[in-house]
């Protein structure tokens, strides 16, 4: 009897074993499905086996498996493992209220089963559940600090993770790395730089935080020095490198790095798709695209936003009726290359096939209907929006502009709920100066000189209201202030806008001055001007150099036919 009794123990615990074995062997949910039919009777007498197989069941996505072994287990046999791997069979499968009702249901806790549920709630953005579960903990130790700072970190809160960081009654390297990482999400590198500069040691983590975070300041020089010193590099640092490369505007050194790089990733291949989109680069863009073994929807929308942005329209559309996935940002960028174009009909009709749109689809239809004189469908649009922006109100301007619907548009110019900025006063600005609203356009542009700086567009429409105007000395006078008090370089325009001034004002020695010695070639517009003001003043010795006009223009011929005219009554008069 004593024999079979040891026979039968030997043979139950060799099918334990084997069982253990087998859960142990688990990778799949299918797998494990298949374990829990053939063995779930046998951990009513093992809660080892029983926590293996709650604990596999959790990681294969099957808690609910999980909790039929728990339940299984008789409550007297229940260990803290076992609560333990059912909370986090929970949480793994993000299971928010489950995984609460087994912490609250804990006969016992402890910082597992706390820092578990913490994480949990943070991973959902209750940063209030996690910090209500951290402040319940009995003891917490330096893993549970550092958990509760880079919840603080990851949700924004800056603040409270700096403070939370002074209090903690020690730090390791993982702690500083966490509020390293929550200055440079935030982008402020001035705090950044004083964690990592008081750091004990850096490590490839937080080296590679600072070497993003100077990336994306510009700073190249910083990121060069820190990349360097680094004492290990991975393909995440080395990413950072050809980042800061590409976004700084060194195309040669960002291809060097790239081919130099033993390993690539969608991130660095989707850096450098970014770079040639950006630099206008479209067939090595298109090749790289091209050689991409794999790509995911980044990598789709930098090669269809350059297209787009580069005026190949034909090359958008094939692109984009190619790709098996669209998100937003893929139809608003075929909406927007067809609003740059003018192609409204085609605007339309992308904007009504959308499955969804934001305001940024709103305001690129508003923009082409608004650009392309379309005041009426402009408003319409403009009135249904849910949502607006500055960007949106300044379309609706655009948009009676063009319309010269002077009353509209002050009406909207003044309700602008948004601080204006410096597109709406030139937009105000550009629509008086060339509706012929001279005292108005002077008006808004002193109103614009008092509240913030004007830019080169601001002084084109000014010197066009001086010129028209016949305000010569005012308008010379903005002409040079624009160097010596906003220190503006002049554009070609402007140097247009001064020579027609001076000429309509009869000055022709100083507009004869300034067409011969201005930093730009004059071209055939300022020849004209300056011939028509030697026709208007009878000044026809300045005239020897016609060769030099564009006469390709049919105003050329007409103003040449005017001063021979005026040059032969002369003749004819003296003549008398």
């Amino acid at each position: 009897m004593y024999a079979l009794s040891s026979v039968l123990q030997e043979a139950a615990e060799d099918a334990l074993n084997a069982s253990i074995d087998l859960v142990k062997s688990c990778t799949t949910q299918r797998q494990a499905g298949e374990i829990y039919n053939r063995i779930h009777h046998l951990v009513v007498s093992d809660v080892y086996l029983a926590n293996l197989l709650i604990q596999l069941l959790g990681k294969v996505g099957s808690p609910q498996l999980s909790r039929q072994i728990f339940d299984s287990v008789p409550c007297h046999k229940r260990d803290s493992y076992t609560w333990d791997y059912l909370l986090v069979a929970y949480a793994q499968n993000g299971h928010i209220n489950q995984t609460q009702q087994v912490f609250d249901a804990m006969p016992r806790r402890n910082l597992v089963s706390s820092t578990t549920l913490s994480r949990l709630y943070a991973q959902a953005g209750d940063l209030e559940g996690a910090i209500r579960v951290f402040q319940t903990m009995a003891f917490c130790d330096l893993i549970s600090w550092t958990v509760l700072l880079v919840f603080y970190a990851r949700s924004g809160e800056v603040g409270d993770a700096a403070r939370l960081f002074d209090a903690m009654p020690e730090v390791d390297l993982a702690s500083w790395t966490a509020m390293l990482g929550a200055f440079a999400q935030v982008g402020d590198l001035e705090k950044s730089k004083k964690v990592f500069d008081a750091m004990p040691e850096h490590d490839v983590v937080s080296c590679t935080a600072m070497l993003n975070s100077f990336g994306q300041s510009g700073n190249l020089e910083e990121v060069c020095g820190i990349y360097e010193r680094m004492e290990e590099r991975n393909q995440v640092s080395k990413t950072a490198l050809l980042s800061a490369y590409a976004n700084s505007g060194f195309a040669n050194e960002a291809k060097e790095m790239f081919m130099k790089m033993e390993e690539f990733d969608l991130v660095s291949w989707n850096t450098m798709l970014s770079m040639y989109a950006k630099y206008g680069q479209m067939d090595e863009a298109k090749a790289l695209f091209d050689h991409m073994e794999e790509r995911d929807l980044v990598s789709w929308n930098s090669m269809l936003t350059a297209f787009a942005q580069y005026w190949h329209i034909g090359d958008s559309e094939s692109l984009f009726h190619s790709m098996k996935e669209r998100d937003i940002v893929s139809w608003n960028t075929m909406l927007a290359a067809y609003a740059n174009l003018g192609l409204v009909s085609c605007c339309e009709k992308i904007f009504y096939e959308m499955p969804e749109r934001n305001l940024v689809s709103w305001n690129s239809l508003l923009a082409a209907y608004a650009q392309n004189g379309q005041m009426e469908n402009a408003v319409s649009i403009f009135t249904v929006m849910c949502e607006r922006n500055l960007l949106s109100w300044n379309s609706l301007l655009v948009a009676y502009m063009h319309d010269s619907y002077t009353e509209e548009f002050l009406r909207a110019f003044f309700a602008m709920p948004e601080q204006r900025d410096l597109c709406s006063w030139n937009t105000v600005l550009a629509a008086f100066a060339y509706s012929g609203e001279f005292s108005d356009a002077f008006q808004i542009f002193g109103e614009l000189n008092m509240i913030g700086s004007p830019d080169g567009i601001s002084f084109a429409c000014v010197l066009h209201a001086c010129c028209h105007a016949g305000k010569a000395s005012i308008g010379r006078n903005y002409f040079f202030s624009m160097t010596v008090d906003f220190g503006l370089d002049p554009s070609k325009q402007h140097y247009s806008c001064l020579i027609n001034l001076l000429g309509r004002a009869g000055h022709l020695d100083d507009c004869q001055e300034l067409v011969n010695s201005m930093p730009f070639v004059a071209d055939g517009s300022d020849w004209r001007s300056f011939l028509g003001a030697c026709a208007s003043s009878k000044e026809i010795w300045r005239t020897q150099r016609m060769r030099e006009v564009n006469m390709n223009h049919p105003a050329s011929y007409v103003l040449l036919s005017n001063i021979f005219s005026v040059k032969q009554k002369m003749e004819l008069d003296g003549s008398d």
